[in-house]
């Protein structure tokens, strides 16, 4: 079954005339984290799997506030620069995204970011962080007791971000990026939103010769904050969503290339 997609905001004149577009239900992909089947661990640091520390900090837990009472929980240690992640086998073109994360209490001014991102290579990246935020930024913001700052990013071609926008923590959110095909040049428009609410709309330099494999993760890492974390972090993703439109190529397995 097909459904419609409005059309999206326009952000260019090459982008205005972009047509509604279909959602083909027949091909959607679900993960609600019974099992991590279907997924790898990503994890980018020295601890796994050349270190001592053999821990992959990813698994699946009960969580009674998740949809289905499974969820994907991963955590960093206190007083590291971990970078812990899971991401999906295969890569992923125009569509929707979803991602319903589970933001708990973070530790003020600690490098700790919440990540649900697509990544294909430098330079073909999307995403949201979510942390704290640094003291000045967080002045800025006015950021209050228990608000996080989330980053919505594409990571050049072109470099595009909004940082401006505060969610509550201890909290269920959810986080979507839609990419759609500009049929006039082929290139990805990208928008990012929040709990419904848009936040964040360009054009891409760049269309599905990029697919993204989509990734969850919790890393300790210096743009976010002020210091290295002095507790754990951990964040839990109750379920991953890819809804492909219906100009999206058929998923790419890069390991079998």
């Amino acid at each position: 079954m097909a459904v419609c997609w409005t059309a999206f905001v326009s952000c260019s004149k090459q982008s205005s005339d972009i047509p509604e577009v279909t959602i083909d239900k027949t091909k959607v992909m679900r993960w609600d984290f019974k099992t991590l089947d279907g997924w790898l661990l990503g994890n980018q640091d020295e601890d796994y799997p050349q270190g001592k520390d053999k821990e992959t900090y990813a698994k699946v837990v009960s969580d009674s506030y998740a949809k289905d009472g499974w969820a994907l929980k991963i955590w960093t240690k206190a007083h590291t620069e971990q970078r812990k992640k899971q991401k999906t086998v295969h890569r992923y073109g125009a569509g929707v995204y979803t991602w319903r994360a589970y933001i708990p209490p973070m530790e003020t001014g600690a490098w700790a970011s919440i990540g649900s991102f697509l990544y294909n290579s430098e330079g073909h990246e999307i995403d949201f962080e979510v942390g704290s935020g640094d003291a000045k930024r967080r002045k800025k913001l006015g950021a209050k007791e228990g608000q996080v700052v989330v980053f919505m990013t594409s990571q050049n071609n072109p470099w595009k971000q909004n940082a401006e926008v505060l969610i509550d923590s201890d909290q269920w959110h959810t986080f979507q990026i839609k990419l759609a095909i500009n049929p006039q040049n082929n290139h990805y428009i990208a928008t990012w939103l929040i709990d419904g609410v848009q936040h964040l709309h360009t054009e891409l330099n760049y269309g599905q010769q990029y697919p993204f494999r989509i990734f969850c993760s919790v890393e300790n890492i210096d743009f976010i904050g002020d210091r290295i974390p002095t507790r754990d972090h951990y964040a839990l993703w109750d379920y991953v969503t890819y809804e492909p439109f219906s100009n999206a190529i058929e998923p790419v397995n890069p390991d079998k290339d």
